[in-house]
């Protein structure tokens, strides 16, 4: 479950980033 969540906030990250 973790490991999703990080997985999840990463991808989460990469978006924000790209929208920006």
């Amino acid at each position: 479950m973790k490991t999703s969540l990080i997985s999840l906030l990463r991808w989460w990250h990469i978006s924000l980033s790209r929208a920006v």
